[in-house]
């Protein structure tokens, strides 16, 4: 196992610091926003769904920045490399960029596992 926190470990600390201290501790909440948000999620932490300019399931790390992870799909073009996390929003009902996820999808920034 790792030493080095999970990059979702941040983005928890952002949202909430009291439930980044429940993560940290290995607590799990069985909410209804949980339950709905994993079969959401599970085609985008699904390597096989890889594709030639689309990789789903990126492991990263960065011992600069102290941290690792996975991003859900990291897209490729002859230029650029964009990352894309895939959020369900069952509280909101609409997608809206929040301050966590915009450090959770920075820290990957060129920290790409070879």
């Amino acid at each position: 196992m790792s030493e080095l926190p999970p990059i979702s470990l941040v983005a928890y600390q952002a949202f909430c610091p009291r439930c980044a201290w429940a993560e940290a501790m290995g607590e799990t909440t069985d909410t209804h926003q949980v339950a709905a948000g994993i079969p959401a999620h599970t085609p985008a932490v699904n390597p096989t769904g890889s594709r030639s300019r689309r990789h789903q399931a990126v492991d990263v790390v960065s011992h600069d920045l102290g941290v690792i992870g996975r991003c859900d799909t990291v897209e490729l073009d002859d230029e650029a490399m964009t990352v894309v996390e895939h959020k369900a929003t069952p509280i909101r009902r609409r997608p809206e960029v929040t301050q966590p996820i915009r450090v959770q999808v920075a820290l990957p920034d060129g920290t790409l596992a070879t």
